[in-house]
């Protein structure tokens, strides 16, 4: 079944938790086959979009299949994820953009088989921290050139 036509999540100017480590059951996430408007443009679908100064707490979460990144952070927002696999989607694993941030904890996230980046920078100013032995088989590389460290 198909997802949406833009993103399968949008956090826009605010502070989300997607998965809760506190319930006795498993709270795992399927963001999947999203992006399939053709008349949307390709910076505008995937998986997740966190855009305007927005905070992602992301967990037990599985990001795959979707046409376009399957997360996407943008203007200076920040994303602290552990627990969650990103594959399968036809652009990035993880795009970064205008300052934002990324940190991957333990237990490892999985950013593997992405059409490009597993995760990359579009400028130097946004940054990358935390365990990436789990970024690898991707299109064109597992880490953009532009990527820096905290």
């Amino acid at each position: 079944m198909p997802g949406n036509a833009g993103f399968g999540i949008s956090v826009v100017g605010s502070s989300v938790s997607v998965g809760n480590p506190a319930v006795n059951f498993s709270s795992a996430n399927s963001i999947t086959g999203n992006g399939t408007g053709a008349a949307i443009a390709a910076t505008n679908k995937g998986g997740i979009n966190v855009f305007l100064n927005s905070n992602l707490d992301l967990r037990d979460a599985d990001i795959s299949n979707n046409t376009g990144a399957g997360l996407q952070i943008v203007m200076r927002s920040a994303v602290r994820s552990f627990a969650t696999t990103i594959n399968n989607n036809t652009g990035d694993g993880i795009h970064l953009i205008q300052g934002s941030a990324l940190r991957l904890d333990d237990p490892r996230v999985r950013v593997v088989g992405n059409g490009r980046f597993g995760i990359d920078c579009a400028d130097r100013s946004s940054s990358v921290g935390g365990d990436i032995a789990g970024v690898s088989g991707n299109g064109r590389a597992n880490i953009g050139p532009e990527c820096r460290g905290f």
